[in-house]
């Protein structure tokens, strides 16, 4: 499954990834506003759907806003792995990880 998401000023895409063990979302872009909403709906598919382990591979963002981040720190509560990211992301998401 390959899904984009273009909005005025941001494009965000996204690549489903499914094997027996997992389900690896691919993003690439930037995860704000209207796409962070779109990030969401895809997770609850998924979630819905019956995926057992969910990882989300952030190798091509390039930034996230707070709406993101707050999805992304309720994604991972909710059992998702973070996976991929750069030096930058990686700095986001380990305040993600670590937020109580």
């Amino acid at each position: 499954m390959h899904q984009e998401f273009s909005g005025e000023k941001q494009m965000m895409r996204v690549q489903v990834r499914e094997s027996r063990e997992d389900c690896t979302l691919l993003i690439e872009g930037e995860i704000e506003g209207a796409a962070a909403i779109e990030l969401e709906w895809c997770w609850r598919n998924l979630k819905c759907g019956g995926i057992k382990t969910l990882v989300v591979d952030f190798s091509g963002v390039l930034r996230v806003d707070q709406q993101a981040r707050a999805l992304l720190r309720v994604m991972h509560r909710n059992g998702v792995r973070f996976t991929g990211a750069r030096l930058a992301m990686a700095d986001i998401l380990d305040e993600i990880i670590s937020w109580h």
